[in-house]
Formats: C-alpha cells, sequence, structure tokens
C-alpha cells in the first residue's frame, strides 16, 4: 500500500512538473492496438468517400476510436473482405446493418469478437484534428483461440467431429463442424458438407486450410465410409499398417492406420489407394489442431446472436483444422502440396536499422507433401512476394494484377536420421547472397538481391520449386489462371498463398521522442491500392489516409535502363545489368535480338548468348519495363569480340608399307573463351604417287578437339627398292570458321620386303671359300643381296663387307630371282657338330639380307668339303 502511495504521488508530481515532457505529439505517430470489438459502424464523416463496398467507417476498440478509411480490406483468418463486406455479409439479424461482432450490437452477440489494429494518430489531416486512422485491421473471434486432442467421433450425417472425449463417444467432446460454404454450384464444399453459419470465417477454399502437417488436403467424408464411399473423400486415402503399397513409416502396429505415409507416384488408376490427386479423410485417434468461431445451434436461423445458450447448444466452426498425419507425395512428382505456418516480414523503416530491418526481421516457414529420396533430387521451396498493380494504372497493366516478386529459396528438411521434422521448411534470413549455391540447402537460404523484400506486399506465396540441379522442375508457375492445374477437389497444387500474417514496424526509441510514425507511405498495397477482397472488391488508396502525409501519386511510371554498353566472346555469354525505376511492379521484357539469344525474356537480368560470329560484331538490345504507367524502352549495343584463332597440335612423321591402310590421330585446341569448338580439320597431300582415300574423321581425341587421319598407301612398283615421302599439310578450323596455323609432317611408303631363301651354304676348308646360292622372291635387276656378319669356329664375328676389311658381300644377281656368292680366303663358320667340323651344323650362322629390307634368317651350313 506504501508503493502505491508513492507512485500516485510520483505521478502527480510529474503531473505538475513535467506534464508535456513527451510534447509536442508528433504529426503523425504510430498505435498499435488489440482488443474486444466495442462498437463497429459503417460510413459516416470522416470515414471516406467511398460507397457500396468501398466505405470505411468506425471502430472502438479498448475505448479508442479508430477511423476505418474507405479502401480498407480486414483480413479474417482465412478470408478477406472491405469494411462493408463485413456488413453486408454478417449472419441474420446483422445483415447489412451491423457486424455482429460488437459488443454494442443489438442484440449483443453471443460472445466477443478481437481486432488488431495497426494505424497512425495524425493531427490536422483530411480525417479531422485529432484522429487514430487505421492502416491494417485482423479480426477474429480471438487471434490465439485454438483447440486441440484427438478426433473421438465422427459424424457424417452433419460433417460434425467430436474432439478430447473418450474414443467412440459420440455425446462428449469438444464440437467442431468445417465452416465451408457450397463451392460454386457444386452443393459442397472443398472439404466436406456444404456448411456455414458464418460466411465470414470460413476456410480458405483456395489454399487448404483443412490439412495435414505436411500440407496434404483433408477432408471429412460426406457419407458414412462403413455405408458407401465418398468419391471426393474416399476410405482408400487413409492405408493401414501393413499395406506394401503405403510406404508406412508410423506406427508399427499392424492393421491401424498409418500416420506417416507416402502416395503413390502419379499416374494412379481412378479409385485405387494412395492418390495423390484427392483428399484424404480424418480418422477417429487422429490428433488435430483446430481454430475458429464459437456459434450455437439453438436458434440455428441466428447461429452467432446472443444470449448465450448454454454449452451444449455451442461448436466451433472451424476454419482450420490441421491433422498431426503426415502424408507425402512421391519426391519430385506432381501434384505436391505446399504450406505456410509462419509469414512476418519487416517494413524497412528507417528508425530502427534501416532497410536491412526488412531482411533480418523477415521469416517464413512451413511444410511440404513433397520430399525426396536423396538431397540431390530435392525440389527447393521459392519464396515470392505478391506485388499488385495499383488501382488507376494505365493499359497494357491491368489494375489488381498479381506479379509475383522472387524472394529466395530453402530447402527442404529430409527428416531422420539427417535431419528433424521431415517436410519442413524454415525461410530465416539473413540469407547467402543472390546466385550462391548453397552447401547445406536445408538451412541456408539464398536471397534475391539487396532489399529485395522492399517494399512489402500484402501477400506471400511459397511455391514447390525446382531442385537444386534443375532436374526435377517447379511444381507451378505464376499466375494462377483458370487453365493453372487442379488436384484434391479443385485445389491449385504446387503453391500457396496467403496475407502475411505480421509486419514489423518502426519501433520507439526507449525514452527518445518523437514517436515515429508507421511507414504506410512505403507500403503499395496501401499507398496504391489493387488489392481485391474474396467477394472480388478490388479498393483503392486508403481515404482518410493515415498519415500526415500524403502518399505518392498513385503511380511513378517505369524508366527502363538497359545497362552496358556489353562485351562478349564469340559463342560466350554475359549478363545483362538491366534495370527501371518507378513504382513496383515492374514487368520487364528484353526484345528478341537480331543475333544471338537472351534469356529469359521477362528477365532484367538476364543472360545474352552470342553466336559465333568470324568477325567483331554489334548487336543492339532493348529491354523494355510496364508498371502502372505503361512502358518504356531502352536500347544498348552488345559487342561481340573477333574470335582467335585455333591451334593445330604437331603431329609425328608416319611410316607405313606399299599398299598398306594406315591412320593416325590429330587434335588441336581454341583459346577462345567459351572455346568454339567442335574444331574440323583439313589435310592435303604433296607427292606422288598419292595416298589413297585421305580421309578426316572426327572425334574422339577427345570429342570435338580431335579427330583420326586415315588413307591407304600407295602400292610400289615391283623391283622399286628406294621409298617414298608424301608431305601432308594440316589445318584446324574453330566453329566461328577462323582456321589455324599449318602444319606438316610425312608418310614415308617403304617397299614391301622380298623373301631371301638360302638354298645351299658349302664352305670349303682348303680352299677357305664361302659358297652360297640364294633366291628373292622379287625378281629385279635393282634387288641387291648381302651377306651379313658371321659367327666363326673360332667364336669370333667376321664381317665380309669390304668397307669393314672383308672380301666382299654383294651377291651376283642372276636376274631370274637367284644369287651367287662365292668368297676366298674368309676364315669358317660356326658349326658346333661335336664330333667335328662336319654336317649337320646345329649352329645357324649364316644371314643375307636385301636391299628391299627382305632377311633370310640365320641358317646352317648345308655342306662342308675339302
Amino acid at each position: 500500500m506504501t508503493r502505491f502511495a508513492g507512485v500516485v504521488l510520483l505521478s502527480l508530481l510529474a503531473f505538475a512538473s513535467a506534464a508535456f515532457a513527451q510534447l509536442p505529439v508528433p504529426a503523425s505517430s504510430q498505435f498499435d492496438i488489440t482488443g474486444f470489438i466495442q462498437v463497429a459502424t459503417l460510413g459516416g464523416a470522416g470515414s471516406g468517400a467511398g460507397v457500396g463496398a468501398h466505405q470505411g467507417g468506425f471502430i472502438t476498440v479498448n475505448g479508442h476510436l479508430i477511423t476505418v478509411p474507405s479502401e480498407t480490406i480486414v483480413i479474417l483468418p482465412a478470408n478477406a473482405l472491405t469494411w462493408q463486406e463485413l456488413f453486408a455479409q454478417a449472419p441474420a439479424p446483422y445483415t447489412g446493418v451491423a457486424t455482429g461482432m460488437a459488443l454494442a450490437d443489438v442484440p449483443a452477440p453471443m460472445t466477443t469478437y478481437e481486432a488488431h489494429v495497426v494505424g497512425n494518430r495524425v493531427l490536422g489531416g483530411p480525417g479531422g484534428a485529432d484522429v487514430y486512422i487505421a492502416g491494417l485491421i485482423w479480426i477474429s473471434q480471438h487471434a490465439l483461440n485454438s483447440g486441440q486432442g484427438f478426433i473421438n467421433c465422427i459424424n457424417y450425417t452433419t460433417g460434425e467431429i467430436r474432439v478430447g472425449g473418450p474414443i467412440g463417444n459420440c455425446a462428449l467432446g469438444a464440437r467442431v463442424q468445417l465452416n465451408d460454404p457450397a463451392v460454386g454450384l457444386t452443393g459442397t464444399g472443398r472439404y466436406g458438407r456444404a456448411v456455414t453459419p458464418d460466411g465470414r470465417f470460413t476456410v480458405d477454399q483456395d489454399n487448404p486450410t483443412i490439412e495435414s502437417i505436411t500440407g496434404f488436403p483433408m477432408c471429412i467424408p460426406r457419407v458414412d465410409p462403413a455405408v458407401a464411399s465418398d468419391p471426393l473423400c474416399p476410405q482408400l486415402q487413409r492405408p493401414l499398417v501393413g499395406n506394401p503399397a503405403a510406404a508406412c513409416t508410423a506406427p508399427t502396429t499392424v492393421g491401424v492406420p498409418c500416420t506417416s505415409f507416402t502416395m503413390l507416384a502419379p499416374p494412379v488408376v481412378p479409385g485405387t489407394q494412395l492418390d495423390p490427386t484427392v483428399q484424404a479423410p480424418f480418422e477417429v485417434g487422429d490428433w488435430v489442431t483446430f481454430a475458429g468461431t464459437l456459434v450455437q445451434d439453438l436458434n440455428p436461423l441466428t447461429p452467432t446472436a446472443g444470449p448465450w445458450p448454454g454449452a451444449a447448444n455451442t461448436y466451433i466452426s472451424a476454419h482450420t483444422i490441421t491433422n498431426n498425419v503426415a502424408i507425402y507425395t512421391a519426391g519430385g512428382t506432381n501434384p505436391a502440396y505446399v504450406t505456410i505456418e509462419v509469414s512476418l516480414i519487416g517494413t524497412g523503416g528507417l528508425t530502427v536499422i534501416g532497410a536491412n530491418e526488412a531482411a533480418i526481421r523477415t521469416r517464413f516457414e512451413g511444410f511440404t507433401s513433397d520430399v525426396a529420396a536423396t538431397p540431390a533430387n530435392q525440389r527447393l521451396i521459392n519464396l515470392y512476394g505478391m506485388d499488385l498493380v495499383p488501382l488507376g494504372s494505365q493499359p497494357p497493366a491491368v489494375p489488381g494484377a498479381i506479379n509475383d516478386r522472387y524472394w529466395g529459396v530453402i530447402g527442404v528438411d529430409p527428416g531422420p536420421p539427417t535431419g528433424a521434422a521431415k517436410g519442413r521448411w524454415r525461410f530465416r534470413p539473413p540469407c547467402l547472397a543472390f546466385g550462391s549455391i548453397p552447401t547445406k540447402p536445408v538451412t541456408q537460404c539464398v536471397m534475391n538481391q539487396p532489399n529485395t523484400f522492399l517494399p512489402p506486399t500484402r501477400e506471400v506465396r511459397a511455391v514447390v520449386g525446382a531442385s537444386q540441379g534443375g532436374a526435377f522442375p517447379a511444381a507451378f508457375t505464376a499466375p494462377i489462371t483458370a487453365a493453372s492445374p487442379t488436384a484434391a477437389n479443385g485445389i491449385v497444387w504446387g503453391q500457396y498463398h496467403a496475407p502475411i500474417g505480421e509486419y514489423i514496424f518502426p519501433e520507439q526509441l526507449p525514452g527518445m521522442a518523437p514517436i515515429p510514425e508507421n511507414n504506410f507511405n512505403t507500403i503499395p498495397f496501401l499507398a496504391q491500392g489493387g488489392y481485391t477482397s474474396s467477394a472480388g472488391t478490388l479498393v483503392g488508396v486508403l481515404d482518410p489516409w493515415p498519415s500526415n502525409v500524403a502518399p505518392p501519386p498513385v503511380c511513378v511510371a517505369a524508366v527502363a535502363n538497359a545497362g552496358g554498353p556489353y562485351t562478349v566472346a564469340s559463342g560466350g555469354a554475359v549478363t545483362l545489368a538491366g534495370s527501371a525505376t518507378g513504382d513496383a511492379p515492374i514487368t520487364f521484357a528484353w526484345t528478341p535480338p537480331a543475333l544471338g539469344t537472351i534469356a529469359p525474356l521477362n528477365a532484367a537480368n538476364a543472360v545474352y548468348t552470342a553466336p559465333v560470329v568470324a568477325a567483331q560484331t554489334v548487336v543492339p538490345v532493348t529491354l523494355s519495363a510496364t508498371n502502372c504507367g505503361g512502358a518504356s524502352s531502352s536500347t544498348t549495343n552488345v559487342t561481340i569480340s573477333a574470335p582467335s584463332a585455333p591451334t593445330m597440335n604437331a603431329v609425328p612423321p608416319i611410316t607405313v608399307f606399299s599398299g598398306a591402310a594406315g591412320s593416325f590421330p590429330i587434335s588441336g585446341s581454341d583459346p577462345n573463351v567459351p572455346a568454339l569448338v567442335p574444331l574440323t580439320f583439313t589435310v592435303t597431300q604433296a607427292g606422288a604417287p598419292a595416298l589413297i582415300g585421305l580421309t578426316v574423321t572426327s572425334g574422339p581425341n577427345p570429342p570435338g578437339t580431335g579427330a583420326t587421319v586415315t588413307f591407304t598407301a600407295p602400292t610400289l612398283p615391283l623391283g622399286q627398292v628406294t621409298s617414298v615421302v608424301i608431305t601432308l599439310t594440316l589445318t584446324t578450323t574453330n566453329s566461328a570458321g577462323v582456321a589455324s596455323a599449318p602444319v606438316t609432317t610425312t608418310v614415308t611408303v617403304n617397299p614391301l620386303p622380298d623373301v631371301i631363301g638360302i638354298q645351299s651354304a658349302e664352305y670349303r676348308t682348303g680352299l677357305r671359300r664361302l659358297i652360297i646360292n640364294a633366291t628373292s622372291s622379287v625378281v629385279s635387276a635393282n634387288v641387291v643381296l648381302k651377306l651379313q656378319p658371321y659367327v666363326t669356329t673360332t667364336g669370333a664375328t667376321y664381317n665380309p663387307d669390304p668397307a669393314a676389311g672383308g672380301v666382299g658381300n654383294v651377291f651376283t644377281n642372276n636376274l631370274n630371282g637367284t644369287y651367287t656368292l662365292t668368297i676366298n680366303g674368309v676364315p669358317a663358320p660356326a658349326c658346333g657338330n661335336p664330333a667335328g667340323y662336319a654336317t649337320p651344323c646345329p649352329t645357324q650362322p649364316i644371314d643375307v639380307k636385301s636391299n628391299l629390307n627382305g632377311d633370310s634368317g640365320f641358317v646352317a651350313l648345308t655342306r662342308i668339303r675339302q
């Protein structure tokens, strides 16, 4: 009590002596208020000029009267409606006259509703002298309201489930029913029976909010599976443990429903088990988390009106149910599903840490059903901000059109043993720089260019993108159109988009003044309009504007800049540094060039690939940038450098026999970057007689830079004993048509060797005379036979060649193929007969060769006499 009195006294002193410590009040200062909706009204002076669905109004939360500007879209748990549409779509008895969510409504609602309002207190603006003006509004019964437990009963007639009671008991447990309106003229909801006590708090029928933990769409059967099968929600989609097709990893008890399994890879025959194109049903025993609004069915025509009807007459009309069952799709196949659980982004206010705040304080998290068996095949999750074309934009821009702005990429957790939660992804900046290849894709995000998150968008899109190596393509291509592929009862798969859950605005510094404003001026979907409610209302700029500074003009026209000029090697590639100024979103388009290619044509930083040219070439390239203000273009030049000549590698001389086939490898190299391959080769010859069939065949020595030369040697005339030398000249030419310096080599064609036969070899010991009769297969005066040095009986070698001091070694050519050699005074050739110097001789010392390279081989004396 004493402490309280001291606080009161201190407060009085502060009031007396420092009542103006925080003054003056800034012209625009921030507020962030969460509390019960006390009063909600439509229209009125100061709420802007909007009419019809564009009307604004006022809301009172925690005693604060807050202006709701015209053109405001309120974000509900799984819906987005204008302020006026909250009144127009309110259930009876409030329809059109009240929201049925304010404590002051008549009759009072059955329970309270919560609003989270972010805005600025503005002094002296169009809205009034001193007013709180909302910039962003979220409404729910309670933002943190949820339930959790095991499904203990499913009433297939009403679509109601019981959660948290004894298994099989349909009288106990929390009552939960989907808030799922009929889809078009189908008469059925997206995920079950068509039921909607309050159409403002429905499920998201485009991005599954009734799902497994991995994002796989789920459903409540519209008929009892024991009686008949619901084709949109068949029991076959929930396999039992032991089913070999299910790839069930949990639990282990045979015969009970799988709680972690993989659908079959498409194509799957309709009506068979585990079809990834069909929703999976909830089962009794599933552990679920649900959220929704508390409504009553005691008076079903007024489901949200009071008074309190008693707990037994109330139930949760669910907009969200997440089943802990993990349902996966076969890795790399379609359809695949993805979901977002966490989304928050910094707005880049300069009062804290500048523009980097948007990256540092940004986070997106979720799950995907697409988990590959190996990391190399895993498709990654791409994040995009969904830029809006502002209201009032000029053609060809389409107001309200969506342009996905790439934010970055993150990998997917593979699950145990190398990961944690299979299928989870977490995009948590700071990330690796644009263009980086992460070594740990699961934990290392890679972002787009710096400041890519600015300006912040109203919605974010997660996409099952391509695998890191590109072997598995992305599952979705923006934008969503009538032609976008769907599955699971009409859901566009491969992507998930939703409003961003939280924006991080500039924060006031402790004890410091002035209190900053929330920087709505830098948020295009508020300052320029372009967002569309679920009812189809395309809104413009908030009116009155929640700042003392009016937003910039609706559109600052784009001004394109093609960058450059650029230089690139012949056949090479260069990244173009295109850009544009002006209001986002800006779409880019390169005009296809006269020479070369640009890819992708819709990216400012596209890659120009030059053609192969023989001389320096200048190619103009033009970039167009289009935004809400129309189109702008810019032209620059790409100079393709003249290519350098390739090099022909040296080839050693080649020797072949007359008439023989020959071949040899040749190769070259190209100095250009990239190398202008494949190289082509040419060969010419000089000399006679010419090589026959001289041919060059490309590859594989190595492929692209080598070839093989083949030929057949000419047949030399019989009796020719001299070789023929043919000169080859070789060049190589790259793909630009530039030829190398020539390289020469020779092909020597030798005559075929003759066959030498020794008919007799006689040695006369008394006369020391050696007589040899021989034959040659070639009958020609040009053929010369010579006796080669031989081993004597003493073991010494005797050379009969006169040049070596011998008596002679050249045979007499008898011109009929026979030859005779008689030499006197020569030592006895070795015989080796142990019985004496007499035949037969085991030793073979005699060898005769010809000038045609014929060789008799060593033979023994055939006769020895006196």
